[in-house]
């Protein structure tokens, strides 16, 4: 079936989108706000402020029970998703934080934005592992492999680079002159990636 359903969302702009895995909630980051909606559920939508600025990045747990927040008072938060309530508060970027990734199991949240570096944090733990310096401009995106072990990062230095996520070395860089990497994916059978630049300009590749 095809329909169009309008969710009011007084955020100050809506910044960022996640749905849980079972799709069953979607949440928006606005300004400062986050919106939990239920898309099957009757009245389904709550508010919470979140953070005092502007919400740009979002991303669940692999299992769904929580969801991180990133914001451009340069921190990074952890939520409970049925009750939306704060769970952790993780600091260490110098800069807005603009991207999140969860590994596949979980235990790892990457998290970058404008102060160039990537930081990978133990998710039980609370606190930075691993951070990965190299890019040198805004880190715009990040994706992890399907076995957890590589990560992929996403700049406006208009590169994408491979991290080993074990020993937080660079694996490889990629510069194809597209301008800025705003954006990156990986297929699911994790053998393609492609990546989209300022200059209009999608670049597929083979990662074997």
């Amino acid at each position: 079936r095809a329909y169009s359903r309008f969710v009011s969302a007084t955020l100050g702009g809506v910044w960022s989108l996640a749905f849980a895995p079972d799709g069953q909630l979607l949440v928006g980051g606005g300004n400062g706000i986050v919106l939990r909606y239920w898309p099957d559920e009757e009245a389904g939508t709550r508010f919470s402020k979140c953070h005092p600025y502007t919400i740009d990045a979002l991303a669940f747990s692999p299992d769904g029970g929580f969801f991180a927040t990133g914001s451009h008072d340069c921190t990074i938060k952890l939520w409970d998703t049925n009750w939306g309530r704060e769970q952790a508060v993780l600091t260490g970027h110098r800069d807005w934080v603009r991207c999140l990734a969860f590994s596949p199991d979980g235990q790892t949240l990457a998290s970058a934005g404008d102060d160039c570096e990537i930081r990978l944090w133990d998710v039980l733990r609370r606190k930075t592992k691993t951070l990965l310096s190299g890019h040198t401009a805004s880190v715009r995106q990040l994706v992890f492999a399907a076995d957890g072990r590589t990560l992929f990062s996403a700049s406006w230095d208009e590169t994408v680079r491979l991290w080993d996520v074990t020993t937080g070395c660079q694996r490889t860089t990629y510069n194809w002159q597209i301008g800025r990497v705003h954006c990156l994916a990986l297929a699911p059978d994790g053998m393609t990636a492609a990546a989209g630049g300022h200059d209009s300009v999608i670049v597929l590749w083979d990662i074997a």
